[in-house]
């Protein structure tokens, strides 16, 4: 954080212009609220740390418990051992119950400093040739399932492969096509690869697949978000994949363009 601070600092020196007051408070503003998101989460995890030796001490006093119970020999005694049983359990369930929550506050932090989302898209707005590209529930499912099923599979059918993953992720009937390219030619919205949305369909020109340099029908994945793609062979960085089409398709080499599965947009949905 430090660091950070001494960067934007030092930006008085190199730049000096109308939006310089405006990114240092953002910058500070960023890194004031970040220290307190990680401040927390640390704090959150350190006491889910501490609940759980509790937590397996607890589980130990129980099995003694069951133990010096089963072993009783008076009414009295295992009386005494069943109060202690349910109390363990109880507190058992109690620690489990904290030990969630304390993780659940270290694992979603995030940063939403107004200024910070405000400012800085006024600041620095993204190409609007799409328009909003805020990712809903339903966009993140198809990136998320798509990423899991990654890898493999389908008999080298990618464009079946992209279909059924979006299918089980929107509950949404799809509609089957014959290979990538038909469905960028039914489904296609843009060429653009700055703005793609998550959960998207991303088309490619493939590998030859009929002798010389040509593939009439194409490559799919699925956009993830962050410069990311997933299809059957994997994870990968977009620029990555999109340099691998190497084959003609259709008079398309590489990256061919992005669009909506079944032409639903789900920024709609």
């Amino acid at each position: 954080m430090e660091n950070y601070q001494k960067e934007i600092q030092n930006l008085s020196s190199v730049w000096q212009g109308p939006s310089y007051e405006n990114l240092t408070n953002i910058g500070e503003s960023f890194v004031s609220e970040g220290e307190s998101i990680i401040s927390k989460e640390m704090t959150a995890y350190a006491a889910a740390c501490t609940l759980y030796e509790q937590y397996e001490m607890a589980k130990e006093n129980l099995k003694k418990a069951e133990h010096y119970y089963n072993n009783a020999t008076t009414d009295h005694e295992k009386n005494e051992y069943s109060n202690s049983i349910s109390n363990y359990k109880k507190e058992i369930e109690r620690l489990k119950n904290e030990i969630n929550n304390e993780l659940e506050i270290a694992s979603n932090g995030s940063i939403e400093t107004t200024s910070f989302s405000e400012n800085v898209s006024s600041t620095y707005a993204p190409n609007p040739s799409y328009g909003s590209t805020q990712t809903n529930e339903k966009m993140q499912n198809v990136a998320d399932i798509a990423a899991k099923r990654s890898g493999g599979g389908y008999n080298n059918l990618c464009e079946e492969w992209a279909e059924k993953a979006w299918e089980k992720a929107t509950g949404i009937k799809r509609e089957l096509q014959p290979d990538a390219y038909t469905a960028w030619k039914n489904f296609g919205v843009s060429t653009d690869k700055d703005n793609i949305p998550v959960g998207a369909m991303v088309y490619g020109s493939g590998w030859p697949t009929e002798g010389g340099n040509n593939n009439p029908y194409g490559h799919v994945a699925v956009y993830l978000g962050n410069g990311k793609v997933a299809d059957q062979g994997g994870v990968q960085d977009l620029e990555e994949w999109s340099s691998k089409q190497y084959a003609n398709c259709n008079g398309h080499k590489g990256y061919i363009g992005w669009g909506w599965q079944n032409g639903v947009d789900l920024t709609k949905v």
